[in-house]
């Protein structure tokens, strides 16, 4: 299950589970933003939700432990230098589920469509910290240290950090057709947690925010044994009450895909040149900048609150 680190009180494990039918088996590792012991779910009665009250906040981060591979997850719909880079892993585009014209959403991530179609979603393609280097060890460091969830708990805010792992896909990745493949079956669990919390929440889903983050990317380039090298950035899901709003909550920074208000992104090729020297996407956007523009608007954060950490 999901490994969960809760400080005062308790996501309700047992109902968000539940709601994600086939969830299955194991997801996670240990938990690595954690405070608190794992909840578990017998902990949670029935019906038990985060505080409730009108000025109450909740940020859930789910780490994607690994490395995700945000180009698989929402990957260009028509790019010749993509599927040269990826002959057996990419996709076709008519496999995908366009979100506006140029990308498009794996059908493994198929569940959150419901939350995109309710403007509950956004999506940051080719973020990341910048300079990242390819240790786990020191990437999982930085994030903690720039998502600083103790101060955000100080701040007032009830906190989840959730670990999802085995994103680490160095070889047999899976043919990305295959929904049997590797990548195929850990997207469709991802899809399948974040898909859950708005029943299992209820009304307070509209106070709720959800946001991914990962080590990093993955190369653009398969390598020999089918699978894909550390990169740097990667894709970012934003969800919650109300996120995509055209008129109301801002998606976050990079510009609009057209048709897609709610896919940001500043990238402009997957040509080798536009790469980094190891052949990953370069961090276009600045997780600190979704963080302060973003996130700390919807915690009711105070004033200057990931600010000074932000290069917007």
């Amino acid at each position: 299950m999901p490994s969960t680190s809760t400080t005062g009180y308790r996501l309700p494990r047992r109902s968000v589970l539940g709601a994600a039918a086939g969830l299955g088996a194991v997801l996670a590792a240990a938990p690595v933003f954690g405070a608190a012991a794992p909840a578990r779910a017998a902990d949670a009665p029935a019906g038990a939700g985060l505080p409730d009250g009108p000025e109450s906040s909740h940020l859930i981060v789910l780490f994607l432990d690994g490395g995700f591979d945000g180009l698989a997850a929402v990957a260009p719909l028509d790019d010749a230098d993509y599927r040269r880079a990826r002959p057996d892993l990419a996709l076709p585009g008519d496999r995908l589920t366009p979100l506006g014209t140029r990308w498009g959403l794996h059908p493994g991530l198929a569940d959150l469509l419901t939350l995109w179609q309710r403007q509950e979603l956004s999506i940051v393609h080719g973020v990341g910290l910048p300079e990242p280097s390819s240790s786990h060890f020191t990437e999982r460091a930085r994030l903690a240290d720039t998502l600083d969830l103790v101060g955000v708990r100080a701040a007032g805010v009830h906190v989840t950090s959730l670990t999802l792992g085995n994103w680490d896909m160095h070889h047999s990745a899976g043919n990305s057709a295959d929904p049997q493949g590797w990548f195929s079956r850990r997207a469709t669990r991802l899809a399948a947690t974040i898909a859950a919390l708005p029943a299992a929440l209820g009304a307070q889903w509209q106070r709720t925010t959800v946001l991914t983050v990962t080590e990093f990317g993955r190369q653009v380039a398969q390598n020999s044994g089918g699978g894909l090298e550390h990169g740097q950035a990667s894709a970012m899901f934003l969800a919650g009450g109300g996120f995509g709003d055209a008129g109301g909550a801002d998606p976050g920074p990079g510009e609009p895909e057209p048709g897609a208000y709610q896919l940001r992104t500043r990238i402009d090729s997957l040509q080798p040149g536009a790469l980094t020297a190891e052949g990953g996407l370069p961090c276009s956007i600045d997780l600190r900048e979704v963080l302060a523009r973003v996130v700390a608007p919807r915690l009711r954060l105070p004033d200057g609150f990931w600010v000074g950490q932000s290069t917007a």
